[in-house]
């Protein structure tokens, strides 16, 4: 492992070691967390305290400092599947649609793109109802591709 990467996960368990010591709740669900290695930790399955993102990974403000928070494990993996449901649905829409020359970097900004254009999505994270079919049809709609 390289020195850099140890470095990565020495401060990630740090910064949640922090976050779990001001407020050891869920941030997004109000639950009681507890640290890995808590012992009883195998019968208390689920509710790990993990660091979790505050905005999306699309969301401009991603790059911000400070921007993780204390997340129990179940909370954490929705947000992500959730998340990347939406996109696979918009990628796949692009694609059926004739967009299949796009590389994956082209995708997320367009991704990203089709996000900021939506007035719901000024929060932290993707709304509940998000529909990836929906936000890419609406993102072909735009000026952009109608000229």
């Amino acid at each position: 492992m390289s020195r850099k990467r140890r470095k990565k996960l020495k401060h990630g368990k740090l910064r949640r070691h922090v976050l779990w010591q001001a407020d050891p709740r869920c941030h997004w669900c109000g639950r009681h967390t507890l640290l890995p290695g808590t012992p009883g930790l195998k019968a208390a399955a689920g509710i790990t305290a993990t660091l979790d993102h505050l905005y999306s990974r699309f969301h401009p403000e991603r790059g911000r400092d400070n921007t993780t928070v204390l997340s129990c494990e179940p909370c954490n993996a929705e947000r992500s599947r959730r998340e990347n449901l939406v996109f696979r649905d918009f990628v796949r829409t692009l694609e059926v649609l004739g967009w299949r020359a796009l590389t994956n970097r082209q995708k997320v900004a367009a991704f990203a793109e089709a996000l900021s254009l939506q007035a719901e999505w000024r929060s932290a994270h993707l709304p509940a109802d998000a529909d990836g079919q929906a936000l890419a049809l609406s993102y072909l709609k735009t000026e952009r591709f109608t000229t």
